[in-house]
């Protein structure tokens, strides 16, 4: 019996092993490990999710409203909502 090397599959389960200790294991630095945490605890607040569930709310009602033949008035608020 000729054992042949490593499969196609193992080579890459080790390829792919020793990717993720590569880039998943990082020591960074201090300020760059704060400022992460900054930016989570504001990405995370349940005031920035609400605040960006009511804009998805509002511009899905100017995009509801938005139809053919319209008055000027109408025109004008939408263009004005739309900035």
């Amino acid at each position: 019996d000729d054992e042949e090397g490593p499969t196609m599959k193992e080579k890459l389960v080790s390829l792919l092993l020793r990717g993720i200790d590569f880039f998943c294991d990082w020591k960074c630095c201090p300020a760059w490990v704060k400022f992460t945490d900054f930016i989570a605890l504001l990405v995370f607040d349940p005031f920035v999710e609400l605040f960006i569930t009511l804009c998805i709310v509002v511009n899905t009602l100017f995009m509801a409203l938005d139809h053919h033949d319209m008055d000027k008035e109408m025109e004008r608020v939408l263009k004005s909502g739309n900035y």
